[in-house]
């Protein structure tokens, strides 16, 4: 009985181990929306693009390049550019908060919650700012701040990952 559980032991924590470095190897489908929404979105990843093209070590033009891709579904190539962000910023907590948030699409709750703390010690004893929303309201009134989403995002991450006393303390 013993040697038949712990080859499973085994596999299973190996395969955990794997899947969470490699958690952004798996594809996941993109978010469905209507045909004129997509095009919007397009648009607006085609104007985001040019201008981080034209100047990519703005930090406006990393995060809005980013925010574009992932609303359309380009979560990998979205922490991509967020990782450029942070080789350029080390200390700017937005490109952690961002990538931390993706890192959660693609279910990568260890790799989330490390850029998540980042993301709140490096805002720790700052005044918080207000993030624009990527998808406006119809007053167009943004409704979060910077610190309120990376500890949003932060307890999510916990939750999903089953770490419900530490999702609350983030919360």
């Amino acid at each position: 009985m013993r040697k038949f559980i712990l080859p499973f032991l085994f596999i299973t924590i190996s395969d955990l181990v794997f899947a969470q470095k490699d958690c952004t190897d798996r594809s996941y489908p993109a978010p469905s929306m209507s045909d004129s929404v997509k095009k919007v979105f397009e648009a607006n990843l085609r104007s985001a693009e040019k201008k981080y093209k034209a100047d990519s070590a703005n930090d406006e033009h990393i995060i809005w390049y980013g925010r574009r891709l992932a609303y359309l579904g380009k979560y990998k190539e979205a922490i991509d550019i967020y990782t450029k962000g942070i080789a350029l910023y080390p200390n700017n907590a937005r490109f952690y908060r961002h990538r931390g948030h993706r890192y959660i699409t693609l279910r990568c709750y260890d790799n989330a919650i490390a850029d998540l703390k980042k993301a709140a010690e490096l805002t720790h004893d700052q005044v918080d700012e207000i993030e624009a929303d990527g998808i406006p309201n119809e007053k167009n009134i943004p409704t979060s701040t910077l610190q309120t989403n990376i500890y949003y995002h932060l307890g999510l991450a916990y939750y999903l990952k089953g770490d419900n006393r530490q999702a609350l303390l983030a919360w």
